[in-house]
C-alpha cells in the first residue's frame, strides 16, 4: 500500500509542474527552464592581467587597511589629485616659473666668464639689500614687458614709483654713476652702460656733461653768454642740481625783462648713439616756453613730444630720428637756466657718467632737497652709485691721523641722499689705489670708514679693491703687461677701467641672481601653501 502512494505522489507533482511551466507565458511569468545552452566565453589572458583580478585583489589590499585610515587616505588622495590639477592649470604658477628663471644670456656671458665675483655687502638691518631688491624688481619688469602689469601687482609699490612725476614711465630706469677722476671719460661707466644695455634694454650715453668741452667720443661747443653757476665751498643750499651747477643768463639779464642774448650748445652725436628711439631731454627752469627753447638736429627744427613740469622745474623731451649733428638753442632771460641735458631712450636702461674731478664726494648736500629730488624724479633715477675717495684729496683735507674730517664728510653726503632720497638705493665704491705721494694715506683704514659710512646710513658697499686682488691691487695692475693703472696709484687706463667695469657689473648681476633666486622659492611657496589652504577648505 505505501509504494502505492508514494507513485501517486510523486505523479502529482510532475503533474503540477507541468501545467506550470505551459501555462506560465500566459500569465506574464518567465518559463522554469529553458533547452537553449548557455554561451561561454573563454577568457585565455593571464589571471593577474584580468579586470576581475585586479579589482579583487585591490578590494583584498584596501580591506586590509584599518577603516580610520582608510578614510584618511581617501580624502589625501582626492586634495592631492586636485592640487595637481590646479598647480597644472595655474596660469600664475606658470608665470613664475617663465619670469623667475635663470637666463644664461645674462648670468653666463661669454665676456664675463673669467671676471670673478666680488659680492656687495650689505647692514646688519638689510636696508640696503631691500632698496636695492627694489631696484631689481624693476629690471625684472624690464626683461619680461609683457608680464609687468603683473609684477606691479605682486610687489608693494613704493612712494617713488607712485609718484605721479614719473607718469609710469616705469618702463625705463636711470643709473647715476657719480665720481672723481676715476671715472673721467666715461671710464668704468661706458662698460657698465654698454653691458646693462644689451641685457636689459636701453640706448644712449645718458647725461651729458654740459660744462665740459669735451667728453669721450663728444665734442662740445658752446657759444653765447652762458654764465655758469657753481656752488661756492660752505655755501648756503641752492637751487644746483645734479651737477651742482648749471648754464645760467648773465647776471645782468636777471634785471632786464628783455634781452637778445642767446646760449647754444652744438654737439655731433657718435654714429653708435644713432638708434632709433633715441630721445633728447632737456631739464630746465619751468619758466622757459616752447618759443625760447628750440632743438635742431641737422639743421631741422625738432618740436618736442612732451612736456612734463613739477615744482619749478620742467622735463621737455624731443625725438631724434639718427641725426647726426645736435643743437640746442635758449634765449637768455630771467630764469632761463639749463640744468640737465640727456641722450636716452624711453625704454629700457641709462646709465650716466657724472664725473666731479676735485670734488671729495661732498656735492649732494649743497643743493636745496626739494629741489635736487624734483630732477632725480623727472629723470626717473633708479640707483646712485657713488665712487669718491681720491686718497691725495683725502690726505689733504684731513685734519687729524684717524680721519675724522672724511667720516664726518662722508656720512653727512650719504645721510643727505637717504633722508631726502629714502627709496633710492646706494652703492659705495670703496678705494681702489693708494696715492704714490708722501704721506702715503691708510687704504685700510680709509676703507673701514666708508665702509662703517654706508652701513650706517642704509647704503651698500662694494670693496672695489678686494675685486682687483686686495691689498696693493693698484701697483700690480701698473705694473701688469699690457698696464691696467697709471703709474700715480689712482687712475686707470682704457683696458684697467673697462676691466673694472665688469668687476662692477658681475657683483651686480650676482645680487640680481640671487634676487631671483629668493623671489622664486618663496613666492612659489607661498602659492602652494595657498593652493593648499583653497583645497582644505572646501
Amino acid at each position: 500500500m505505501k509504494p502505492v502512494k508514494t507513485f501517486l505522489f510523486s505523479a502529482c507533482a510532475l503533474l503540477f509542474l507541468l501545467l506550470m511551466h505551459f501555462m506560465a507565458p500566459m500569465v506574464g511569468y518567465e518559463p522554469l527552464f529553458r533547452c537553449q545552452a548557455p554561451e561561454i566565453n573563454f577568457d585565455l589572458s593571464p589571471i593577474w592581467s584580468r579586470p576581475q583580478h585586479r579589482e579583487w585583489q585591490a578590494k583584498r589590499i584596501w580591506n586590509d587597511i584599518k577603516p580610520e585610515n582608510k578614510e584618511l587616505e581617501e580624502k589625501e588622495e582626492a586634495e592631492t589629485q586636485l592640487l595637481q590639477k590646479q598647480w597644472q592649470h595655474d596660469s600664475l604658477m606658470l608665470f613664475y616659473k617663465r619670469v623667475y628663471r635663470l637666463e644664461a644670456d645674462i648670468f653666463d656671458k661669454p665676456a664675463l666668464q673669467n671676471i670673478p665675483i666680488t659680492p656687495f655687502e650689505y647692514d646688519s638691518a638689510q636696508i640696503g639689500k631691500e632698496l636695492l631688491h627694489d631696484f631689481f624688481a624693476r629690471l625684472l619688469a624690464l626683461r619680461n614687458p609683457a608680464q609687468r602689469e603683473r609684477l606691479d601687482a605682486m610687489y608693494e609699490k613704493t612712494d617713488f614709483w607712485d609718484d605721479p612725476l614719473a607718469r609710469n614711465r616705469r618702463s625705463f630706469i636711470r643709473i647715476l654713476h657719480y665720481g672723481d677722476a676715476q671715472i673721467e671719460n666715461d671710464h668704468i661707466t661706458g662698460t657698465l652702460r654698454r653691458l646693462m644695455q644689451a641685457d636689459f634694454g636701453g640706448s644712449g650715453p645718458g647725461l651729458l656733461p654740459i660744462l665740459r668741452s669735451s667728453w669721450g667720443n663728444f665734442q662740445f661747443k658752446k657759444s653765447g653768454k652762458w654764465n655758469v653757476v657753481k656752488a661756492e665751498p660752505d655755501a648756503l643750499r641752492g637751487n644746483y642740481g645734479l651737477y651742482t651747477a648749471y648754464l645760467a643768463p648773465p647776471a645782468l639779464n636777471a634785471i632786464l625783462q628783455k634781452s637778445n642774448d642767446q646760449g647754444i650748445l652744438r654737439f655731433n652725436l657718435p654714429a653708435e648713439y644713432r638708434t632709433e628711439g633715441l630721445c633728447a631731454e632737456a631739464v630746465v627752469h619751468a619758466d622757459i616756453s616752447e618759443y625760447n627753447l628750440q632743438l635742431s638736429a641737422d639743421n631741422r627744427k625738432i618740436p618736442p613730444a612732451a612736456v612734463l613740469e613739477a615744482f619749478g622745474l620742467q622735463r621737455i623731451t624731443y625725438p631724434l630720428h639718427q641725426e647726426k649733428e645736435i643743437s640746442l638753442q635758449l634765449k637768455l632771460l630771467k630764469n632761463h637756466n639749463l640744468y640737465a641735458l640727456a641722450l636716452n631712450d624711453t625704454l629700457g636702461v641709462s646709465v650716466d657718467n657724472i664725473s666731479m674731478t676735485g670734488y671729495a664726494g661732498d656735492m649732494f648736500s649743497a643743493n636745496n632737497s626739494l629741489f635736487l629730488n624734483t630732477q632725480l624724479y623727472l629723470l626717473n633715477t633708479g640707483l646712485i652709485i657713488y665712487q669718491f675717495g681720491n686718497p691725495c684729496l683725502v690726505a689733504a683735507n684731513s685734519k687729524t691721523e684717524d680721519y675724522g674730517y672724511y667720516r664726518f664728510l662722508l656720512l653727512k653726503e650719504l645721510n643727505f641722499i637717504r633722508i631726502q632720497m629714502p627709496k633710492i638705493p646706494v652703492i659705495v665704491v670703496g678705494m681702489s689705489g693708494n696715492s704714490s705721494l708722501e704721506p702715503r694715506p691708510d687704504m685700510k683704514r680709509l676703507k673701514a670708514i666708508q665702509r662703517e659710512c654706508a652701513f650706517q646710513t642704509g647704503c651698500v658697499f662694494w670693496d672695489l679693491e678686494e675685486a682687483m686682488g686686495g691689498d696693493d691691487a693698484m701697483r700690480h695692475w701698473a705694473e701688469s703687461q699690457p698696464a691696467l693703472a697709471a703709474r700715480d696709484g689712482v687712475h686707470f687706463t682704457a683696458k684697467g677701467a673697462d676691466l673694472a667695469g665688469k668687476l662692477l657689473y658681475k657683483a651686480l648681476l650676482d645680487a640680481y641672481r640671487r634676487f631671483l633666486l629668493q623671489q622664486r622659492k618663496s613666492l612659489m611657496m607661498q602659492r602652494a601653501k595657498q593652493l593648499l589652504s583653497d583645497v582644505q577648505t572646501q
